[in-house]
């Protein structure tokens, strides 16, 4: 099945939060695996609303607006919706999620999406293109991935952005780690 949405994101207001409440009842009920590209990362709460889509167990995810430096693709003004762990919590169910790939993503929103979300099955996750401007998330990262949270993970696969002038940094702080990173249940080697 393909949707297709035109002309979607034209219409933002000022009111688009509350639009959102208003918005009917997504229920895909047979829906196993679903592929989509998204505007915004509030936006994955919806596709995970308690209820749903009840048998999703492989996600593939790609975040078209992300940017860690608000500098919109268009010229329409960005919402401002912002993430909330307790609200995922509330509103999101990922209880049977197997597989997870995250595309262009902020480091500070996945970390929020990943500890707010309960994966218990969660067996492969894939990030590409996630983005920080700081190293200040590294052990965070690490714990919402590490085997306390995600406890069934066997596949981990990541690519994170950091400026250029963190390299060194960066280095010495794997060099600290023993040039491996420290998920309780995952190695990864540095080639």
């Amino acid at each position: 099945m393909i949707l297709e949405v035109e002309k979607g994101h034209d219409t933002w207001t000022e009111h688009m939060f509350f639009d959102l409440y208003e918005m009917k009842t997504l229920f895909w009920a047979c829906t196993v695996q679903l592929t989509l590209s998204i505007q915004y990362p509030f936006e994955l709460v919806i596709i995970l609303q308690n209820g749903a889509i009840p048998l999703l167990e492989h996600l593939y995810v790609t975040i078209e607006q992300e940017q860690y430096i608000s500098k919109p693709y268009s010229k329409k003004p960005e919402p401002d919706i912002q993430l909330c762990e307790r609200d995922i919590r509330q509103m999101a169910n990922a209880t049977r999620l197997q597989t997870l790939v995250l595309r262009h993503l902020a480091l500070s929103h996945l970390i929020i999406l990943l500890n707010s979300l309960n994966m218990p099955l969660l067996k492969k996750l894939t990030l590409v293109d996630i983005f920080d401007e700081t190293l200040e998330n590294l052990d965070e990262f690490r714990r919402a991935v590490g085997y306390n949270h995600l406890p069934v993970l066997k596949h981990l696969y990541f690519l994170i952005r950091f400026p250029g002038n963190l390299n060194e940094i960066l280095h010495t702080s794997l060099i600290t780690y023993g040039n491996i990173w420290p998920f309780n249940n995952l190695t990864k080697s540095m080639n």
